[in-house]
């Protein structure tokens, strides 16, 4: 008796029970799962088509934006410049620094070993400009005060316990003596005469004590007039 075979085959599946199987048991739909996947074709292109044309629009900008800059820049600039321009000046006002050498004098008639000499009622427009004492120095202890007078001329008073020819010399900026004297309020000064200042010197004692600079004689001997002692000595 035949009896139908209705079990089922033990044929490998693969080769031919399976036709989305190949022989190494791999289907077709886990092969492609697996497998990388291929960009269309194109696709790689326009992206660095667009990265290019992204590139390119950075560009205009950054060059917008140099140019916004500078255009700023030019309108500040004339601005400023209009300004300068239109601002009024004020050609009254004295160029001259003044300083108070009161203190400073008060200091000094204390360390000094000779008896300090300030100006005293000098009129009005003379300016003090500098005013300095030095204990030691090339020419000993050493005062001095610049000023300019009403006439914007440079005098300048100095006083020293070294040597005088040298002092005279520097101070005077190498002023020559010329023979000469004049008495201002019973004291005798020397006359001295130079390519750059003139000067009145006075010796007494130890102590030389110098006006000098660039005004006149009338102007030198009103300053000279003028020194007193100190009042702190």
């Amino acid at each position: 008796m035949v009896r139908e075979n209705n079990t089922p085959s033990q044929q490998p599946v693969g080769a031919a029970g399976d036709p989305d199987r190949d022989s190494d048991g791999i289907t077709a739909r886990e092969e492609g799962a697996t497998a990388p996947a291929t960009p269309p074709q194109g696709t790689a292109s326009a992206a660095a088509q667009g990265g290019a044309d992204r590139g390119g629009a950075k560009q205009p900008r950054k060059l917008k934006t140099v140019r916004d800059m500078l255009l700023s820049m030019a309108v500040i600039t004339v601005g400023a410049l209009f300004f300068y321009v239109v601002q009024p000046t004020d050609t009254g006002q004295d160029p001259v620094r003044a300083v108070d050498y009161a203190v400073e004098a008060s200091t000094a008639s204390r360390a000094a070993p000779y008896e300090l000499v300030v100006p005293e009622d000098l009129d009005e427009g003379w300016r003090a400009t500098s005013v300095r004492y030095r204990q030691s120095s090339d020419h000993g202890a050493l005062w001095r005060i610049g000023f300019m007078d009403p006439d914007n001329e440079y005098v300048a008073l100095g006083q020293a316990d070294g040597p005088a020819r040298a002092f005279v010399h520097d101070f005077s900026q190498g002023a020559q003596d010329t023979g000469e004297t004049v008495t201002v309020d019973g004291r005798e000064w020397a006359v001295h005469a130079g390519s750059k200042y003139d000067a009145l010197v006075s010796e007494e004692g130890d102590v030389t004590t110098v006006v000098t600079g660039t005004a006149g004689a009338a102007q030198l001997e009103a300053f000279a007039a003028a020194l007193a002692p100190h009042p702190n000595q």
